[in-house]
Parts: structure tokens; sequence; C-alpha cells
């Protein structure tokens, strides 16, 4: 322990609060016990005589608390501090008392602090306190009692600092509001995602709606503080709910709740659609304007409802005119995330040829789809790879054309010709789209 050097000799002046072995001697000054016995003996015979004997004794037994330890003083943080930091602070300190060989230490957010002695002080060798874990935006209090070995102790005055909250923004939902499941399943889990770290999270945090249906809420499984599986069962084909994320949602930084609740939509079906896409400048997946095309484009795992043995497979018609067209689609699983250059074709060796012939396209807006021939069993963790080898030979409109959505990254590569019918083998550099057809699968 630290100790200064005693500049002068303390007497009977002890500085603050203090207390001794005895209360009722405050001083040490000590008490006296006397005794004092007398015997005569006198006898009248020949002889006489007289004996008196006196005796005092004085004693002293209290102990000593001159001098008593110093008052705690210059604590760290300083009194009444604020915009503590919960990240860098885990020690309070002070500076060390004359005569004190430990310390009892009060820290909380009871104030002030209790009177001592009492459970809630901790025992410390040096004049510090370690390993704390503050909550943010909160008011504390501490209070310091030196003492020594004899018994002998000084408290200190109570003192108190504030923590800062260093991120005031309000969490969110980052997740997807709206998720498909394949109908069939015993159980179904959607993963909740926060921006960031969120205080656990349980069932009583959320609501279940069935908008159609009879399934159930089961659980909240926390995969780390950002993200939560959310399971439910008892769901058919057809049914939809609504999973309502309550403002009791707060972050682990600072207790900010969700700005407002977040509704997510669960459909259960055996149909897979996305729909987001209005654009028609693109060649996807086929150009019926032109004699030929050929078109590859790749959907990631959140694009598609899932894993599952696809047996349709259809696209969005603008529904300008009708036609037949013929088709060759092939299906496949890859890695690839997207088209690095003109010449970066995914090659058809490693897909599945899953339907070729026909294809009918109506004089209505909507989708247009074809059952396969050679069902395709998607994994649901790749990405899935879709090619559309058009060979129809002839064209009506350029106003004929497909929905797609625009997104981030070449994630589709198109060739079209009115003179060359493209193997898909070794298809001819191609143009990059940043766009990805609506599509239509079913399970």
């Amino acid at each position: 322990m630290k100790k200064y050097i005693l500049l002068a000799i303390i007497t009977c002046l002890c500085l603050g609060s203090w207390s001794c072995g005895n209360d009722d001697d405050p001083l040490g000054i000590g008490s006296d016990s006397d005794s004092d016995s007398d015997s005569d003996s006198d006898s009248d015979s020949d002889s006489d005589s007289d004996t008196d004997t006196d005796t005092d004794t004085d004693s002293d037994t209290d102990p000593q608390c001159i001098p008593a330890p110093m008052e705690p003083s210059n604590p760290i943080p300083a009194d009444g501090t604020t915009g503590v930091s919960t990240a860098s602070t885990d020690t309070l300190n002070w500076m060390d008392s004359y005569f004190a060989t430990h310390y009892d230490v009060y820290l909380g957010t009871d104030c002030p602090a209790p009177d001592y002695p009492d459970d809630q002080y901790e025992e410390v060798i040096e004049s510090e306190l370690t390993g704390l874990s503050l909550v943010p935006s909160t008011t504390y209090c501490w209070k310091v009692v030196a003492l020594d070995d004899s018994g002998c102790f000084t408290e200190g005055d109570t003192w108190t600092f504030e923590t800062i909250c260093p991120d005031p923004t309000p969490p969110t939902v980052v997740s997807a509001t709206t998720a498909s499941y394949l109908a069939g399943s015993l159980s179904y889990v959607y993963t909740l995602t926060f921006s960031e770290a969120v205080q656990s999270l349980t069932t009583s945090d959320l609501t279940w709606t069935a908008v159609t249906g009879s399934g159930t809420l089961d659980s909240v499984t926390e995969v780390d503080p950002q993200n939560y599986d959310i399971e439910f069962s008892g769901a058919v084909n057809g049914d939809e709910y609504t999973l309502t994320v309550e403002t009791s949602v707060v972050d682990v930084d600072c207790g900010v709740p969700l700005d407002a609740a977040v509704d997510i939509s669960i459909y259960v079906n055996s149909v897979c659609e996305l729909t987001a896409g209005t654009d028609t400048t693109h060649s996807l997946p086929m150009d019926p304007y032109w004699n030929y095309s050929y078109a590859q484009s790749i959907y990631t795992p959140s694009d598609l409802c899932g894993a599952g043995t696809i047996t349709q497979v259809g696209w969005e018609y603008n529904g300008y005119s009708a036609s037949t067209e013929t088709i060759v689609v092939y299906m496949g699983h890859t890695t690839t995330s997207t088209f690095a250059s003109t010449t970066s074709w995914l090659p058809v060796s490693g897909m599945t040829q899953v339907y070729s012939g026909s294809i009918s396209l109506p004089s209505t807006a909507g989708f247009t789809s074809v059952t396969l021939v050679t069902p395709f069993a998607y994994n649901g963790t790749d990405n899935l790879v879709i090619a559309v080898d058009r060979n129809t030979g002839s064209y009506i409109s350029s106003s004929m054309d497909f929905y797609a959505a625009p997104v981030t990254g070449n994630v589709s590569i198109e060739v079209h010709s009115d003179s060359t019918n493209y193997n898909p083998s070794s298809p001819t550099s191609g143009t990059l789209r940043a766009f990805l057809p609506n599509l239509k699968i079913e399970y």
C-alpha cells in the first residue's frame, strides 16, 4: 500500500468522523480500577499486637485510537463529474489515507450511501475499486471508509458521478419486413436482425397476430445481441401472420428504445414470387423483339423462399401482345454473386436442363410459367442461376418485354441477335445488366 511520510505528530486531534474500540472513551484515555483492603488483629494476652495493611492498584485496559485513519479524499472521478465513459471507466480511485490498512467501499445507484457499517460495503486493500461494469446514463454515488487493523475507522464523504450515453440513436430492425415460407414444415424460423446490439429479447417484446391461420409463436433464441431466431409452428399453406416488434426493445449501449413498433408480414405458401421490378429495358430473361436471345440471372437465398424442389418457373410479362416462344431453361447452384465481365458466363455444363419447349405469352400482364420436365432441388444456401435460351427465330414488336428490378451489381448477363442462334455452351460476349427479372417459382 502506498504510504506518505508523516510530517507532524498527531496527538489528540483526529480528522473527520472516527471511532475506536470503546465508544464510551473516544479519546482512549482509559479507566481506573481501585482496590483497598484493611485488616486488624488485637488480642489481650501477655503481648499485644496490631497489624494494618492497605493495598491500592490502578490499571488502564482500553485500546488507543490515536492516531485514527485520516478521512478518504481526492476521488477519481471527481465528485459531481458528468459524462463519465462506461467503456473506459472500470476503476475508481482515491488518495491513500494515513494510518489506514484497508478500506470499505460502497458503490451504487441508491443515494445517499447507506450508513456504515452495512453489507453493501466492499472491502479492498488498495485505494481503488476495480472490475466495474457501469451502466450508461446513470447517476452513481460512492463512499469510502478508511480502517486500521485495530478496528478504528474514518468515514469519507458521499461522492457522485454520472455516466454518459455513447450512442443515443434508437435501434432499428434491418431484417426483411416480409418473409415467405414453404408450406409443410413442422416449424418455421424468422431471423430478426437489429442495427445494433439490443438487450435480451423475449416473447414479451413481440406480438403475434394471425391474419389467416392458427399458427403460434413458440420461442425466441438469441444468436447474438443483434440477431434473434423467432420460431413459429402450426402454419399451413395460405396462412398469413403479422409479427410485431414492440418498443420495449432497447439497445445495450444506452437503453434507447425503438422509435416505433415494426410489423413483419409472414406468409406460408408453396409459391415464391419476386415482384419488385417495373423496368422493361434489359432484355431479360429473354427478348421477344429479336429472333434469338440468351440470358443468365443470379438469385441469392434472400431473394428466394428457402430450400425446396422447384417444379414450376415463370416470369412477369407486360402483356403487350400474345405470343408463343420456344425456350430451353437451365438451373444450377453457384457461389458466384455477380458477373465480372461481358464474357463471365457461368458454364452450362455445371447446370441442369430443367425445361425445353414452348411458353405462352398472354395479351394481359402477369406471370407466365412452365412446368419443369426435370424438377430442380434448390438447397436454400447457395445462389441460384437461371439461364433462358430463346430459339423462336421470329419477333413481333419492340414493346414486348418482361419486368425486372434494378439492383446493385451486375447479377445478369444477356445477348440477343436476329442472325445468331447462340450455343449456351459457348455464348459470345454479352451485355452486363444490374437487373433481376421478376420471378415466380413453385415447389
